[in-house]
């Protein structure tokens, strides 16, 4: 009786409940439609080492088995799959014909190295993704293949040969030096600098054998004629010849290389004559005091050896038969039953008809060319694969396309799924949730390699044939990964967290020209591979650097409240760039570009600027800073921003030598509303390192942090940053073929492409073949929009003037009053959306400034312009699709005559969103018919958390300010008076002054008035004063002081618990109304019966939604999704802050039945 059926039947039974079920019905001769594992009882088992195996039928039976004489061999071993895709494939996994011989199956498995001869000797490539070769045993009733043996050749003209080429290798992999690259070191030579190597190695003739050392060595040194170090070589304590090769040259100190690589390698060759009554001692000896790294690569040794079985076994081979047809004399004595396969073909070996005298074994070949063979004694005992498992039924071969896969460990298969389900009820988007484990089995034979991936994706593309519509579109690695993607060294053995492959590059020692790419995986045609610089991606991809469940949930949590589109708000127009200093100001030149081509290309958006050296720039221990600079890049987040762009120097855990943005910052950055990060600077998310980066910290950051990053994985330069950033700003805005928004996946797949076809001046291509975006990847879903408005939004009037692209600019002069007039239409058509009945929020902003930077890292100046003052900020109402508000202009202004901007966004009450702009004016003048203002603004309350707050009340450390504002000539927000902005002042202190400007809201249809809310940076303990000052347009002011005291630890207050209804039957809905307005709160709510006992509960941290939670919806079950019996229950919520205490409050609802 089989073992596991049941296990069998439910995983097939859920496999199948997240595929569609689009079956093929035609296909690319190449793939197969129906894959071996689609049906059947099957098993995996794995190997080490190339060579000859058996299996007893005694194991076959242990392993389920009915009948072991027809039990089949599958697959073709753990050799690293071709990357070029115009090499020969194999799909899905082939039947390997065995030797059935007595009780036992003997066949030859490839190990996971793979040896590959050149002119006059071999090299071997090691499989970098597997330390085991795997293998697939089934039974069914066809009758398994057998071995075709291939009659003697009856040429007597054939040269006679006793002897075969072959090789050996000593290589341990203990160590990757730069933490990057597929290539691994051995044994370390800077505490150990000699050590013996002994090849045991029988039969060696007296023809010189070929050793080649690799070797790797870095020495800093002022002088680049400074021998780092060098090795010397021994044969048996014999000293043998030094050349140039067994040195290796120091770094020069302070240059690139110093920075960026882990050393330097050579290769040197050397031969001897094997000493045939010793065993071959080869001694290394490392020379270099200077050196800081010198280790082993590998010793790989050529040779010629007597053609002889062996301890039962040799493979063998010889070159001169590329030329020569050869008869070979295989040595035989000892042998019980000896036999010859030729194993050139691993997938179809076949049985060699030879003759047997004089001791040997003699064939000779069909044919010239250099082929394969093994000789060994059937009647010996062989080593046993290792039983690796059952094998579930499934069948990737069987489906034909899916917009969207999604790769994934098991372990996060729940929150995939709930991804997938997202986009097919978002988006209609067909998805696949696949194992890395399945694409293993049915794309290389079982072993694990990231080829499998790409060539799971080549199936579903090569079966579209050119059709578009049924290509692929979008893959996402849903798992982190790491360079050492089989955990060999010391640094990642143990690790248990369910990676998934990564791509990295052959160049390991210099992060200048090594790397690790998404992009490999959507290079799809068929002549990709060859050359990973010059290819496309054909499918747009991303990554989830998720290493635990928890890690999983908050990701997919993120993408699918972001992809609700529920967060409106004028920030889904505001954008920021941000700009490192030094270099000649070629990253405030490079930031200023890419503000010009939003503003030309995309006026609705409106670019922030923070450029560092147009901050003052202030002294500390580690070196300077830019604190403003710093404030203002952070309170632009909390604010809102659709995206964030850098352009500057950094580091994976920082941007800039300032650190305008660190890890602890990262940690801590709680907002509301998620950007898009773009960071063109070095390293960022290096999510391949053990340590988190600070791209997946911002991507992983369950409290705010960002939706999704186009980011850097290694480094990166300027030049080449610039133009994919170019290309990023581009086409972020762009549209499809079908007029829908490109998502993330596809503003970097386009960016990309763009960077390759780029054309200079000169009529060159300079990037086509560039490694630079190889470094720039997608952390997020690529499957997502940009939550930015679809619906435009037009200025119709101004002051009953109609407006249109041919109009005469309207000039705004200060203290008039304005009346704009717009509509809402449809982006393709320019249609008018009758339909649309929401709100506007109209920004108006004055004339660009001249801004010149102060040149402290470069001593270059650059001189920017910028639109630094907003000048009117309002709310109203869009009724079918038309809208229209009013407001005094302020008094004042830059008076420059030159054009101002008006930024438009709204929504309505279905969810859709709109934006505009409007440049068809310019401010300057005075109105001098309109009669002077005198009377400042009015101050109708203020307070402190609540409007509970009375003079000299508690408040916790850092409280929240509250002001309602009101004022007929308007509030000043501009800030361009001098002493004129709005500010909020502790103990009448100007160091505890802050300006609120940008913290004014106004309300719906009423100019003038609107609140003020601002969270007071953390208190001391005590009694202190706050003082509100208020300007209006006109130049007038009111201040108004109140006292309160400061209670580190103060518990939040409970104002009110309730639900919405009172009984329930089906569901209820909990709200708590509290005095932690926009704070960082820790919130639960539990349900107990009568008794105390607990059954329910829901918790939750993060910004608090102002003074009243979501609603908490409890589906009246208990911890184990039992519905609760009719009755009386107790709710009790607890809500605290960071350091604070907790406050409780307990409330009674009955449960009546449905």
């Amino acid at each position: 009786m089989r073992k596991n059926t049941v296990v069998l039947f439910f995983l097939l039974l859920s496999f199948g409940i997240f595929f569609f079920p689009e079956m093929l019905n035609a296909q690319s001769d190449r793939y197969t439609g129906i894959s071996k594992l689609n049906s059947g009882y099957w098993v995996k088992i794995r190997i080490s080492e190339s060579g000859i195996y058996q299996i007893s039928y005694a194991d076959l039976r242990a392993w389920g088995f009915v009948d072991p004489a027809k039990v089949k061999l599958y697959g073709y071993g753990g050799a690293m799959l071709p990357e070029d895709f115009q090499k020969p494939y194999i799909d899905d996994l082939p039947e390997v014909p065995v030797m059935r011989y007595g009780e036992r199956m003997i066949f030859y498995a490839q190990g996971v190295v793979k040896w590959t001869a050149g002119s006059s000797t071999f090299t071997h490539e090691r499989n970098p993704y597997s330390q085991y070769g795997y293998y697939f045993l089934s039974e069914n009733d066809d009758q398994p293949r057998t071995m075709e043996t291939v009659s003697a050749n009856e040429s007597m003209s054939a040269t006679t040969v006793n002897v075969f080429n072959d090789y050996a290798l000593h290589e341990q992999e203990l160590i990757n030096l730069g933490r990057t690259g597929r290539k691994f070191y051995g044994e370390d030579f800077i505490y150990e600098q000699i050590r013996t190597f002994t090849f045991d190695i029988p039969g060696i003739t007296e023809t010189p054998v070929s050793m080649q050392i690799d070797f790797v060595v870095k020495a800093l040194a002022s002088n680049s004629n400074t021998i780092a170090g060098q090795i010397k070589i021994k044969h048996n304590d014999v000293s043998l010849s030094q050349s140039s090769q067994d040195r290796v040259y120091a770094i020069l100190n302070n240059s690139q290389e110093a920075t960026y690589a882990s050393g330097r390698s050579t290769s040197t060759t050397k031969t001897w004559v094997r000493d045939p009554d010793n065993p071959d001692r080869i001694t290394i000896q490392f020379e270099g005091s200077q050196a800081s790294t010198a280790r082993l690569d590998f010793i790989r040794l050529n040779m010629e050896r007597d053609l002889k079985i062996y301890d039962g076994i040799v493979a063998f081979r010889n070159l001169k038969s590329r030329n020569t047809l050869l008869k070979y004399a295989v040595n035989v004595s000892g042998s019980s039953d000896p036999r010859i396969w030729d194993i050139t073909d691993l997938q179809n070996p076949v049985s060699i008809e030879s003759s047997q005298h004089d001791g040997c074994l003699w064939f000779v070949p069909q044919s010239v060319g250099l082929k394969e063979y093994v000789a060994f004694d059937a009647a010996r005992t062989f080593p046993s694969p290792e039983y690796v498992g059952i094998v579930s039924n499934q069948n990737l071969h069987g489906y034909s396309r899916a917009d969207l896969v999604i790769i994934v460990p098991p372990e996060f298969y729940s929150q995939a799924e709930r991804l997938g389900k997202f986009h097919e009820s978002e988006d209609d988007m067909s998805y696949l949730i696949v194992y890395p484990e399945q694409i293993y089995n049915e794309f290389s034979s079982g072993t694990p390699d990231a080829t499998a991936y790409r060539r799971f994706m080549k199936m579903f593309y090569d079966r579209a044939e050119g059709n578009e519509d049924l290509r692929p579109r979008y893959l996402l690695l849903f798992g982190d990964g790491t360079y050492d993607n089989r955990l060999i060294t010391s640094e990642w053995q143990g690790y248990k967290y369910p990676f998934l492959l990564t791509f990295q590059s052959e160049s390991s020692l210099d992060e200048r020209t090594s790397y690790v790419t998404d992009d490999y995986f959507g290079f799809l045609k068929d002549t990709d591979g060859a050359n990973l610089l010059a290819d496309k991606q054909d499918i747009s991809i991303g990554r989830f650097p998720v290493r635990t469940l928890a890690e999983a949930t908050v990701a997919v949590d993120k993408v699918i409240e972001y992809g609700q589109n529920k967060n409106f708000g004028v920030w889904k127009n505001n954008l920021c760039f941000v700009a490192d200093d030094g270099n000649n100001s070629d990253h405030m030149e490079l930031a200023d570009e890419l503000c010009d081509k939003i503003e030309s290309k995309y006026p609705e958006f409106f670019p922030y600027k923070v450029y560092l050296d147009a901050y003052t720039r202030v002294s500390s221990a580690s070196g300077g800073t830019y604190p403003d600079a710093k404030k203002r890049m952070f309170d632009l987040l909390d604010d809102g921003l659709l995206f964030i762009n850098f352009c500057g120097h950094g580091s994976s855990t920082s941007w800039t030598a300032e650190k305008i943005l660190e890890m602890s910052d990262i940690r801590k950055l709680y907002l509301k509303r998620l950007p898009l990060w773009i960071t063109a600077t070095c390293d960022f998310s290096r999510f391949d390192d053990k340590s988190n980066s600070g791209g997946e910290e911002l991507f992983l950051n369950s409290k705010g942090g960002g939706i999704a990053l186009f980011t850097t994985t290694r480094v990166v330069y300027m030049e080449k940053n610039a133009i994919l950033n170019k290309m990023l700003i581009e086409n972020i805005f762009e549209r499809d073929t079908d007029g829908s928004r490109y998502r993330l996946g596809d503003v970097m797949r386009v960016a990309k492409k763009a960077v390759a076809e780029y054309v200079n001046s000169d009529g060159v291509r300079p990037y086509e073949r560039d490694l630079n975006k190889l470094n720039f990847i997608l952390l997020g879903d690529p499957a997502l929009r940009l939550a930015y408005p679809e619906y435009k939004m037009v200025i119709t009037e101004i002051n009953g003037d109609p407006i249109d692209e041919t109009s005469d600019l309207q000039t705004l002069k200060a203290r008039s009053w304005v009346k704009m007039k717009g509509e809402v239409r449809d982006h393709t058509t320019g249609e008018k959306k009758e339909d649309f009945n929401g709100l506007v929020y109209p920004r108006l902003y004055d004339s660009k400034k001249e801004i010149t930077t102060n040149g402290f890292e470069s001593d270059v100046p650059f001189t920017f312009y910028e639109r630094a003052n907003m000048l009117y900020s309002g709310k109203d109402s869009v009724r079918n699709g038309e809208f229209e508000f009013e407001f005094k202009m302020p008094v004042e202004l830059n008076y420059s005559s030159e054009t101002g901007l008006l930024n438009l966004y709204g929504y309505d009450e279905q969810g859709r969103e709109a934006q505009g702009s409007n440049e068809q004016f310019v401010i300057g003048d005075m109105d001098n018919d309109v009669e002077a203002d005198t009377e400042g603004p009015i101050i109708h309350s203020m307070y402190l958390n609540s409007e509970t707050f009375s003079y000299g009340d508690k408040v916790n450390e850092e409280p929240v300010f509250i002001a309602d504002v009101e004022d007929e000539s308007g509030i000043n927000i501009s800030g361009i008076g001098i002493g004129h902005n709005m500010t909020v002042t502790i103990d009448h202190s100007s160091a505890q002054e802050y300006i609120v400007n940008n913290y004014f809201d106004p309300v719906v249809g009423e100019f003038g008035r609107g609140t003020v809310m601002y969270q007071l940076p953390s208190l001391p303990a005590g009694s202190h004063t706050l003082t509100f000052k208020v300007w209006d347009t006109e130049g007038n002011s009111t201040e108004k002081t109140t006292s309160f005291v400061v209670v580190p630890g103060m518990k939040p207050q409970i104002f009110d618990l309730y639900p919405q209804k009172n009984p329930v039957s089906e569901y209820a809905e909990f709200y708590l109304k509290h005095d932690r307005p926009n704070m960082n709160i820790q919130l639960r709510l539990s349900i107990y019966n009568l008794m105390g006992t607990e059954l329910w509960t829901y918790s939750d941290d993060g910004l608090s939604d102002m003074w009243t939670s979501q609603p908490i919806v409890w589906n009246l079950t208990d911890k184990a999704g039992r519905r609760v019996a009719p009755g009386v229950y107790l709710y009790r919520a607890y809500i605290s802050t960071e350091g604070s205490k907790e406050a409780t409050k307990t409330k009674k609802i009955i449960v009546v039945a449905q």
